[in-house]
């Protein structure tokens, strides 16, 4: 599910205007709307726990930037139909020291192989190809966006704004309604693939309202992202995993495409 959601920031004399994909993340230092009203920061976002994350990261004395990567991290463990390092977008920041604006674009990119002839070849749908399974993946531009950010603009380091989104992966966070819902609408999806529903699943059937969901193996990685860096993804041991999975699941991504990816 892809949409496009408009977020403004500021805080610490740094402003954002732009889009971000899969985020909806909100930063304010003033009275944003007649409703609501905060003297040194706010953040909102498409789960609470990942809008505590950027609030965290705030009150430890980082900056918008640090809250809002902090926040992205967060949704993808939180909000992962919507979010996740899978995925990509575009980030634009309006820094209130300088005129201009700059633009991050981390949009997916196709890998190398995909090209017409594999994707409209006879004998296969296309829609189904691009629905789910290993065809419908383009190289994921996240994790390179949002380290960029950080390293430019942000003042705090990867691992430290990794802490709350390996924190909920760890430990777990409460399933909603909204989130069981989710589970159930995309069950057919869920259910063909062992590892998804190993995660979200429970005894073959979606989590409920209220129950807790884990995920220990996303914990590790995250870890390892935070010690080693964008490189370990890219181009490292999450590399070559990513590349391992796609090939089994008959996907076209290889280590070259991810070594190959600039945000």
């Amino acid at each position: 599910m892809k949409k496009y959601n408009s977020f403004y920031c500021r805080v610490k004399n740094v402003k954002f205007l732009g889009l971000l994909l899969f985020l909806n993340i909100i930063f304010i230092t003033h009275n944003y709307s007649q409703d609501v009203v905060s003297k040194n920061g706010m953040v909102a976002s498409a789960h609470p726990l990942a809008s505590n994350a950027g609030l965290q990261i705030l009150e430890e004395g980082g900056n918008a930037i640090d809250a809002m990567v902090a926040t992205a991290f967060a949704l993808g463990v939180v909000e992962p139909s919507a979010s996740g390092i899978g995925g990509g977008g575009f980030l634009t920041i309006k820094l209130s020291t300088e005129s201009n604006g700059v633009t991050i674009d981390f949009r997916e990119k196709a890998p190398y192989r995909a090209t017409p002839k594999i994707y409209y070849s006879e004998g296969k749908s296309f829609k189904e190809m691009v629905r789910s399974g290993g065809m419908s993946i383009g190289v994921p531009g996240t994790v390179a966006g949002l380290t960029l950010a950080l390293k430019k603009y942000g003042t705090m380091n990867l691992e430290q704004v990794l802490k709350p989104a390996i924190k909920y992966a760890q430990n777990g966070f409460e399933v909603s309604e909204k989130f069981s819902n989710m589970i159930v609408e995309a069950y057919d999806v869920i259910s063909e693939n062992d590892a998804t529903s190993k995660i979200y699943l429970s005894d073959g059937l979606p989590f409920m309202e209220g129950a807790i969901i884990k995920n220990p193996d996303f914990a590790k990685t995250l870890i390892k992202l935070g010690s080693k860096g964008a490189d370990c993804f890219y181009k490292g041991e999450i590399a070559k995993a990513i590349a391992s999975e796609m090939k089994d699941e008959n996907g076209i991504i290889t280590i070259k495409d991810l070594s190959n990816y600039k945000a």
